[in-house]
């Protein structure tokens, strides 16, 4: 979850600026959509305390916000122009509207920040999935010689995939949550 985390930041890592200026300058004209914010680095996120890493998600949220909807995909697609990741969102352009859909949200990127936070929880998390690992290759051990090689495979599939989301969710629930309304929303 930690990847995941990690390269989700990866997609808004391309220097945002200026923010504390823009809160200033939006009572004075409209913000453009060439002016940047300022946002995370890998090396800056070890040294954040939770209350300036929040501030920074909710910064960028407000920023975002501020803009027409029809120019945060533009926004979106000019910071990932030299993303190794352009060629997925470039395949797949629903993704740039989730990612839209994500960043402004009033409280998807702040609450999905928070599990970085979590440390402990995330700890347990891991155990507990390679836990289900070695559950998976004891059902596969245990499985009827006479039952199918499908068959069996999709009932691992099930057990292990409804345990390990029921288990996510049961720890991180209310910062996941926001975010599944978002795909929700895109994808449904």
């Amino acid at each position: 979850m930690r990847t995941f985390f990690f390269i989700y930041l990866f997609f808004i890592v391309p220097s945002f600026s200026q923010v504390d200026s823009l809160s200033k300058e939006r009572k004075k004209r409209p913000i453009r959509l060439s002016e940047q914010v300022e946002v995370f680095n890998f090396k800056d996120l070890k040294n954040k305390d939770e209350k300036a890493l929040l501030e920074k998600a909710e910064r960028v949220v407000t920023y975002l916000r501020s803009l027409d909807k029809k120019e945060v995909v533009p926004f979106l697609k000019k910071r990932l122009e030299k993303s190794p990741f352009r060629g997925i969102f470039e395949r797949y352009p629903i993704l740039y509207k989730f990612l839209a859909e994500e960043f402004t949200h009033e409280k998807a990127l702040p609450q999905l920040f928070k599990l970085v936070f979590k440390k402990k929880l995330l700890v347990l998390y891991a155990v507990f999935f390679i836990l289900t690992i070695l559950l998976g290759v004891y059902l596969k051990n245990s499985q009827d010689e006479e039952e199918s090689f499908i068959l069996g495979l999709m009932k691992r599939v099930l057990i292990l995939f409804t345990l390990r989301v029921a288990v996510f969710l049961a720890f991180f629930y209310q910062e996941v949550v926001p975010t599944l309304g978002v795909i929700y929303k895109v994808f449904i």
